[in-house]
């Protein structure tokens, strides 16, 4: 079972029980939502306009004021989901659809997406940094430091002729582990 969010749960299909009462995502009708009971089957495609159209559908069942509360209870659980052919990332989006204060959602995305980045930059390191924090530019001589990348704090000027002033190391640069701050503009950034 996977812990979604406060006391719901999703399940995988195939450790699915036979006897587990479910409805389809694609049998709910938007005129009978009101008579939603129990969990619900997803089946996750390999085309990503599916898999938007089938989160969209799964948002507006959450949210929707018609539905009181469906689950299907198991081993002293509260099923919500039953999927198949589900990923890491499509558990976080649907905790994230089980929580109805939009900022506390939106918080809770922006944090998994920092994390993921710095998983991504830590296992891919698309800049190439080496063993002296140089990236691929600063090695090639095309950037204007010679160490950390991009990872510099500096402010914008009115002057045209300087436009950038106090450039200095980011603050939130740790050494040998890359950004400690949860800031997606920092962590998309590259000068390629």
């Amino acid at each position: 079972m996977i812990s979604l969010y406060n006391e719901y749960y999703a399940i995988d299909f195939d450790k699915c029980p036979d006897n587990l009462p479910y409805t389809k995502l694609e049998e709910i009708k938007e005129d009978e939502i009101e008579n939603l009971k129990y969990a619900i089957k997803v089946e996750i495609k390999n085309d990503f306009e599916s898999n938007i159209k089938i989160l969209k559908n799964l948002l507006f069942i959450v949210n929707s004021d018609k539905v009181t509360d469906f689950y299907s209870p198991y081993d002293n659980k509260k099923i919500r989901f039953i999927i198949k052919n589900y990923s890491n990332s499509l558990i976080k989006a649907l905790q994230a659809l089980l929580i109805k204060d939009e900022k506390t959602r939106v918080e809770f995305l922006y944090d998994y997406l920092c994390d993921y980045l710095d998983i991504l930059w830590n296992e891919k390191n698309p800049c190439q940094f080496d063993e002296n924090s140089s990236c691929i530019a600063q090695r090639m001589k095309v950037a204007p430091h010679e160490m950390h990348g991009c990872c510099y704090s500096f402010n914008y000027t009115k002057n045209p002729m300087t436009f950038i002033t106090k450039s200095e190391i980011c603050q939130y640069l740790a050494c040998g582990k890359g950004c400690t701050e949860k800031n997606l503009s920092c962590k998309i950034f590259v000068c390629k």
